[in-house]
C-alpha cells in the first residue's frame, strides 16, 4: 500500500555558468513505487524524467542573474513539491564599450587632451592603453583614461593627431581611433617689430618709410600718436607736413602695432 509522498534528496539550491543550458540533477526517492513522474512550474526550465535539469534558453547573467521554480514529484498517488533557485554565475564574457567621444579639440601649446570613458557589462576592472599614435606624442593613463601629449604641440607644425586606444578587462578588449584637432592659438603672442627703428629722410619730403613687424595673426593694424606724422594700417609712416632741416633735424615718435589682442 502506497501511504508515503516522494522525497526530495537532492539540494534546491544549483548553481550554473552562463551562456550554458545545463543546470543539475533533481533526485527524489519513494519507499513505495519506484514510477515517479517529475513535473517543474513556468517555462524557463526543463525537467527531464530522470530529473536532470536545464534551461530552455542559455541564461544571461546580465540580464537575469537567479531563476526560481516549483518541482513536483508525483508517485501516481501522492504528490511532493521542492522549490528550486538556480544562481547564474557570472562569466567574462562582454568586451568593454567606449561611450566617449572619438573626437576631441585642443588649444595648442598644451598636453591635457581629455578623457576616454567605458564601462564594462561584467563589472570587470579596465585598463587603457595606446596602441598607436601620430609621431608617438599620445599617452594615457591606464587607470583614469586622462589621454595627453608627451610634449604640447604646435599648430604650425602638425594640426591634426589619431591615436589608437585600447580598453581591456583582461581577457576582452575593444579598440577606437581617436582625431585630435589641434586650435590654432592666435593671440598666444605680441607682434615683433622687424624694421629697422631709424629712418633717414631727405627734408622737404613727406615719406618716412615703412614700418614692418612679424606675428602668427595675419591681421596687424599700425598706428601713431604723434600729429606730426601719418601711418597706415599697412605701415607706411610719413609726415604731416615736409620737415625743414634747418629748423629741426631729428624727430622721435612711437609708433605701435596690434594684432587684434596684443
Amino acid at each position: 500500500v502506497d501511504e508515503e509522498p516522494p522525497v526530495f534528496v537532492s539540494d534546491p539550491i544549483f548553481s550554473a555558468e552562463e551562456n550554458q543550458t545545463q543546470i543539475g540533477i533533481v533526485t527524489v526517492t519513494d519507499s513505495n513505487s519506484s514510477e515517479i513522474t517529475l513535473s517543474i512550474s513556468g517555462s524557463e526550465i526543463f525537467i527531464a524524467a530522470d530529473g536532470s535539469l536545464s534551461f530552455n534558453e542559455p541564461p544571461d547573467f546580465e540580464d537575469k542573474t537567479s531563476y526560481s521554480a516549483t518541482v513536483t514529484a508525483s508517485d501516481g498517488t501522492y504528490e511532493s513539491t521542492q522549490d528550486i533557485t538556480v544562481n547564474i554565475i557570472n562569466l567574462n564574457d562582454n568586451s568593454p564599450a567606449i561611450s566617449s567621444a572619438s573626437t576631441f579639440d585642443v588649444l595648442e601649446n598644451q598636453t591635457e587632451i581629455g578623457y576616454v570613458s567605458a564601462t564594462d557589462a561584467d563589472g570587470d576592472s579596465i585598463s587603457f592603453v595606446v596602441l598607436a599614435s601620430d609621431q608617438d606624442l599620445v599617452a594615457i593613463d591606464q587607470s583614469s583614461g586622462l589621454l595627453t601629449f608627451n610634449s604640447p604641440p604646435d599648430f604650425e607644425t602638425l594640426n591634426v593627431y589619431y591615436a589608437i586606444v585600447s580598453v581591456s578587462d583582461g581577457v576582452n578588449s575593444t579598440d577606437q581611433t581617436i582625431k585630435i584637432n589641434i586650435i590654432d592659438a592666435v593671440d598666444e603672442q605680441p607682434p615683433v617689430f622687424s624694421s629697422a627703428a631709424n629712418f633717414d629722410v631727405f627734408e622737404n619730403t613727406l615719406d618716412v618709410g615703412t614700418v614692418t613687424a612679424s606675428d602668427n595673426s595675419d591681421l596687424l593694424m599700425f598706428s601713431v600718436t604723434d600729429s606730426l606724422f601719418t601711418i597706415t594700417e599697412g605701415g607706411v609712416l610719413k609726415f604731416t607736413s615736409a620737415p625743414d632741416y634747418e629748423l629741426k633735424s631729428t624727430y622721435s615718435l612711437d609708433v605701435f602695432v596690434n594684432d587684434g589682442t596684443y
